[in-house]
């Protein structure tokens, strides 16, 4: 085996035990939640997002996406894996917010953890199209029906419609159902109606 795949395969190690590492310190948060203990629970988000960008939490926070997803980048590809693990631990914190901060905060978490879920499934596989992840749809409900920015409801709409187009046991595998992915385009093609009228007036 050459030095270039020892490299790429201790890479990989590397990066799968860096996501199991931050998904276990995730699987801690139910636990805290139900005792109460709000602030070890921020801490393991802050611990989860270190362990994933090898920053700290602190600078995490101070990021933009683009930053975010620069620190995801290596060489000219996204680490779809640990962006889908960021988009998780970024969920998780949307829950913890939803309970106790301001709602504005928690859909902004909510939504650039849709925004990341999203751009994970496209970039998994660049040559293949996306699979179905009900993480997405879990996340979206959470929002509320709340109208999404502009360029986050046509990324939805085209994950979704791509979806329309896989079998219901392809859907159903991933814990989906036809009628889901076509209420949700329903919804989001509704929002943005709406959106489209608000702005004309």
């Amino acid at each position: 085996m050459n030095a270039r795949k020892d490299k790429a395969m201790f890479t990989e190690d590397y990066i799968l035990r860096m996501i199991n590492q931050a998904m276990a310190v995730l699987a801690r948060l139910a636990g805290l939640k139900a005792a109460n203990r709000r602030q070890e629970a921020r801490q393991a988000i802050d611990q989860a997002l270190e362990i994933l960008l090898g920053l700290d939490a602190r600078l995490v926070r101070q990021l933009d996406d683009d930053g975010l997803l620069m620190a995801l980048t290596v060489g000219d590809r996204l680490d779809a894996e640990r962006l889908t693990a960021l988009a998780e631990v970024l969920a998780a914190e949307a829950d913890l917010l939803a309970e106790d901060g301001p709602a504005e905060e928690s859909r902004a978490a909510f939504l650039r953890a849709l925004n990341f879920y999203i751009l994970a499934a496209w970039n998994r596989d660049p040559k293949s199209p996306p699979e179905p992840d009900g993480r997405i749809g879990a996340v979206y409900s959470r929002l509320g029906g709340y109208p999404l920015p502009e360029a986050a409801a046509l990324q939805l709409e085209d994950y979704y419609t791509h979806l329309a187009r896989k079998t219901d046991q392809e859907l159903a595998a991933a814990d989906l159902t036809r009628a889901e992915i076509e209420q949700i385009l329903r919804a989001l093609r509704a929002n943005q109606s709406e959106k489209t009228h608000q702005e004309a007036e």
